[in-house]
């Protein structure tokens, strides 16, 4: 399989000061036409890479509003983290789920409403293959297309 390859550097210390530093690529960027069967204030989008159900990177784009049927391009601008804050039984760290090199082999995009953080309103899954690597060679972009019917 081959895909495009995403260089990941240090983005720096946690959003919330737990220990560590993050890592991300800030080089890629997507569009996606996201429908909501319902009226939505405040929604957001998550993406994420996958390998084997691993989640290896992801992506938020928050603060959207929907109106039920209207599709509405969304376009990332924020990186794709590789690192994630954990809590875990006596700290908080910063982990790193897959070891660089890492391949992924799908992409998962995501309408959340926050009144309702149980489950997305809507997913869709991509059969795309990324590399998150070290060495900076090349940069990514995508386009999908992601609705579901009304709630």
């Amino acid at each position: 399989m081959s895909g495009a390859r995403l260089t990941v550097q240090e983005c720096g210390p946690s959003f919330t000061g737990i220990p560590g530093t993050h890592l991300c690529n800030d080089e890629w960027k997507a569009a996606f036409d996201v429908t909501s069967g319902v009226d939505l204030i405040d929604g957001y989008i998550t993406v994420t890479f996958e390998s084997g159900g691993v989640r290896c990177g992801t992506v938020e784009v928050g603060s959207q509003s929907f109106a039920a049927g209207r599709e509405r391009l969304v376009g990332t601008s924020d990186p794709v983290y590789v690192t994630h804050e954990r809590e875990g039984y006596d700290n908080l760290a910063v982990e790193q789920r897959c070891a660089l090199p890492a391949t992924t082999n799908r992409l998962v995009v995501q309408l959340w409403d926050p009144q309702r953080p149980a489950a997305p309103l809507v997913r869709r899954e991509f059969d795309y293959v990324f590399t998150f690597a070290a060495d900076r060679e090349d940069q990514a972009s995508s386009t999908a297309r992601l609705s579901a019917p009304g709630h």
